[in-house]
């Protein structure tokens, strides 16, 4: 297993630490997330990347250890409050768990409208907030009122609105306001973008930016989208078959990318700077999480790959810098499969 490198023992402000967390199903048969050990940082925005099934949704649930049954996360996660002792959020109880959830992390989840209840206005999914954490619901409201505007929403069109009546970016916008009313420190968003249109999903990324500001928030941003996450992302964490296969800052790995998948996964996404005919698709399967290949997790469809990658795990190595991947031959890769992403004009 390729570890990426924890950092509590550095001067990194660390606000969640993983230590040797896995996400299984099937009496743990199908592994969804594979003994990882990872750190988020304060007041950073961490883009985890990856194709469908990689394990990105698994390691944002993990976080709060809320991946619906009958999944199981096992392992260690730490988050530590900035103002308050370290909590343990695997040994937490429902009751522990409700509390910190809304007041000290909130999750954002892809489809807005599976968020809300249908048949509730949006007020009262506010004051329904208000009344499971015990805040008075004048303050609230207040406070809705003001992130609502934050989020250029009309905060009494909306509040009236049942979900049905407001378009994807309006209950988009809405879910987000509703996961910061309670002035979390950490927002996880999974997939926030997926279902709006282009212009939506950037003006979505700029709210963000604002309000990460100005609420001074950490956030860990789930996407499948690479040329939105290089707008926002301090960090960028690739996944490839249910851990960690390259980290580092978001410029630089996006234009010095040392792991083959992630040069791969690069090169086979449309962005404006790059010429549409240098695109091209990864060849071969995902593996089946029931049928983890051995070594290097890559290694049936990576073309710098040798018998090295089919037996030995590779580490996780940094070399000293704050880029790391999990590559036998990261020269190699850089050598035998250019890159052709571009940033444009960012």
């Amino acid at each position: 297993m390729a570890r990426a490198r924890t950092e509590r023992e550095t001067d990194i402000d660390v606000v969640f630490e993983l230590e040797n967390v896995s996400v299984a199903f099937d009496d743990g048969d199908t592994v969804v997330l594979d003994d990882v050990d990872f750190s988020v940082r304060r007041g950073e925005t961490l883009g985890v990347v990856g194709e469908s099934g990689s394990g990105k949704s698994m390691f944002a649930s993990s976080l709060l250890d809320a991946v619906v049954d009958p999944g199981r996360t096992t392992g260690k996660v730490t988050y530590y409050p900035k103002d308050d002792d370290p909590m343990v959020i695997t040994e937490m109880s429902d009751d522990e768990l409700r509390d910190v959830r809304w007041e000290n992390i909130t999750f954002v989840v892809q489809a807005a409208q599976s968020a809300f209840n249908p048949t509730m206005s949006i007020k009262n999914h506010f004051i329904e907030t208000f009344n499971a954490h015990d805040v008075p619901k004048r303050e609230g409201l207040e406070r809705a009122v003001e992130v609502m505007q934050d989020l250029y929403l009309n905060p009494k069109q909306v509040m009236q609105s049942y979900p049905h009546e407001l378009s994807g970016g309006m209950k988009q916008r809405a879910l987000i306001a509703l996961s910061l009313v309670l002035d979390p420190e950490v927002l996880i968003l999974d997939e926030p973008t997926a279902s709006l249109d282009l212009l939506m999903q950037r003006a979505i990324i700029s709210l963000l930016e604002e309000i990460k500001e100005k609420y001074e928030l950490t956030m860990v941003f789930v996407t499948h989208n690479l040329n939105l996450i290089s707008v926002i992302a301090d960090r960028l964490g690739v996944m490839y078959a249910f851990e960690f296969v390259e980290l580092g800052p978001t410029r630089e790995v996006l234009t010095n990318a040392t792991h083959p998948y992630t040069r791969a996964l690069l090169n086979s996404v449309p962005n404006l700077s790059g010429d549409i005919t240098d695109m091209a698709g990864i060849p071969g399967q995902a593996p089946n999480p029931k049928d983890i290949p051995s070594g290097c997790r890559y290694h049936p469809r990576c073309p710098v790959g040798d018998r090295t990658c089919e037996t030995t795990i590779p580490t996780f190595d940094s070399d000293g810098s704050d880029h790391a991947a999990a590559c036998h031959y990261p020269e190699r890769s850089r050598s035998q499969v250019p890159l052709n992403f571009g940033l444009g004009d960012q």
